[in-house]
């Protein structure tokens, strides 16, 4: 029993050392920014995959481009130019009006990705053989303001007036 007194006194004085203390608040400490760095370490990776997905997938797109101009205007040199029928019109109009809602969300997560990067950002190539908007598209409609019906005379002012 004795022996076991002593042992214990000994583990206990080991354990209330303030050395013991300040050697785990050392470690833990240690610890905690070798796992914050890995995490930060992790991201940028993340991020760079996403970069370098988006210039491959730049790349492969304008190269795919190019090579079907390239075709058509192969096709075009030794045949007549055949013309597309209604149905795939709308299926073209359809995956361009799809394609460019995925970049556009596309584009904002790669700003972020770039962003936390430190890269800065580069203007958006314009897409090789795509038909531009027409400018009366791109202009915003006029807002018109409401009238009020509601006079305004000199003891209410246009705050005062009831909106409609």
């Amino acid at each position: 029993m004795d022996r076991i007194k002593t042992q214990a006194n000994r583990l206990w004085q080991l354990i209330s050392n303030p050395s013991t203390a300040a050697t785990y608040q050392q470690t833990l400490g240690t610890t905690w920014a070798i796992l914050k760095e890995t995490g930060l370490l992790l991201w940028l990776v993340v991020c760079l995959v996403f970069v370098l997905g988006d210039w491959f997938w730049q790349a492969s797109y304008a190269t795919g481009q190019k090579t079907r101009i390239w075709i058509d205007n192969l096709q075009a040199s030794t045949q007549e130019a055949t013309t597309e029928t209604s149905g795939s019109d709308l299926l073209n109009k359809t995956g361009q009006s799809l394609l460019s809602v995925g970049q556009t969300s596309f584009a904002a997560a790669l700003a972020a990705a770039k962003g936390q990067l430190g890269i800065e950002a580069t203007p958006a190539a314009k897409p090789i053989g795509l038909i531009p908007p027409s400018p009366e598209a791109a202009a915003p409609a006029p807002i018109s303001p409401i009238a009020s019906t509601a006079p305004v005379t000199p003891e209410t002012s246009p705050a005062d007036a009831p909106e409609g």
